[in-house]
């Protein structure tokens, strides 16, 4: 071998020549793409101010995970984060991860340059925030809608009962009810936050 090595180097050097120059070339004109992620921190959202309930049976974080990924989020973050392209293509360009043990998700972005991966993370994780408060304000307006229904259904049995004890335990229920819907619409939403 090290006989025709001798005999054909000029062969073997314009052979590593064009190895090298088409690798060059080719890590060259390479498609670049970039990573960003931002973490969203979950809240749980419930109208019940005192639920006996744990906070990890609240929030089913695969679940949260799964709406990350909707078309719907993907189209908000689009506008929001004034990302070209068809929403579809962009959400083939997001992954979410949960981390153990946690009420978080981890939002990864991919793009061709930082500054539209960074964007697109963002907008993501934001139009998903806005998304999970909007969801929630409208469940509590409609509980605080069938809350009133109930306040004027049992106002109208206070008023048509008899005095005494029926009367007495209508009242009774008005006070918890009002109560409920005092708590319902004084609660502060928090659909979660952008950690980073």
């Amino acid at each position: 071998y090290a006989g025709l090595a001798r005999r054909r180097w000029a062969s073997l050097l314009v052979g590593i020549l064009l190895g090298l120059t088409s690798g060059v070339a080719w890590y060259a004109s390479a498609p670049r793409s970039y990573e960003a992620s931002a973490t969203v921190t979950i809240s749980p959202i419930t109208n019940d101010l005192f639920s006996a309930s744990p906070v990890n049976q609240l929030v089913n974080t695969a679940t949260e995970a799964e709406i990350m990924r909707s078309i719907e989020i993907a189209e908000r973050a689009a506008a929001q984060g004034r990302l070209s392209g068809d929403p579809r293509d962009l959400r083939n360009r997001l992954s979410v991860a949960v981390p153990p043990n946690s009420l978080a998700l981890e939002v990864i972005f991919v793009a061709d340059s930082p500054a539209v991966a960074a964007a697109g993370a963002n907008a993501f994780a934001t139009s998903y925030l806005d998304f999970r408060r909007e969801t929630a304000e409208a469940r509590r307006a409609n509980y605080a809608e069938l809350l009133r229904a109930q306040l004027r259904d049992l106002s109208e049995q206070a008023v048509g009962a008899s005095p005494g004890a029926a009367r007495q335990v209508l009242n009774q229920e008005l006070v918890v009810v009002r109560q409920q819907l005092s708590d319902a619409t004084s609660l502060p939403i928090s659909a979660g936050q952008l950690v980073s």
